[in-house]
């Protein structure tokens, strides 16, 4: 009975000794359980409602590093699609000003029955060559001829017209 009751002893005394090595172990990192994960969260610091300002300034400090981290990863994207971007609001201007530009070409048509360009053109024979509206009015279709086949040999040598 003694017998039983000391190897009963030994047994639990073992049994904590290895409880005790097994927390030390834990402690110092060595092995998984409990305390070692404790330390984890406790240094990964998953939740910030802390009290400690501390442990809340180094979670915050290593939450910024990881998302640096995912930028620099990313940045190749990013700037690609910021190119992009600029890119289709730098065109979506320029079809907005040419929506502008043919909306008040065909306003100018409708109140004076002439085509803005076909008024430029005829100030510009005007300032150039003399040529008058009335001039260009009763132009016969040989004289539109040679003024077309004029203006066309110009444009193909690179003369101004």
């Amino acid at each position: 009975m003694v017998a039983a009751i000391a190897t009963n002893f030994k047994d639990d005394h073992e049994g904590f000794g290895n409880v005790v090595a097994q927390l030390l172990e834990e402690r110092a990192g060595l092995r998984r359980g409990p305390t070692w994960d404790n330390a984890r969260r406790r240094l990964q610091n998953a939740n910030l409602r802390t009290t400690y300002p501390d442990e809340r300034a180094t979670t915050l400090n290593k939450q910024i590093l990881e998302y640096r981290k995912l930028l620099v990863a990313d940045m190749p994207q990013v700037i690609e699609t910021a190119l992009k971007l600029n890119m289709a609001t730098a065109e979506l201007a320029r079809t907005e000003e040419l929506k502008r530009q043919i909306k008040e070409d065909r306003e100018y048509f409708e109140k004076n029955n002439v085509y803005p360009e076909t008024v430029q053109a005829i100030n510009r024979l005007y300032s150039e060559h003399r040529i008058s509206r009335h001039h260009w009015a009763t132009a016969t279709d040989d004289q539109l001829q040679a003024i077309a086949e004029i203006l066309r040999a110009r444009r193909d040598t690179g003369e101004a017209a």
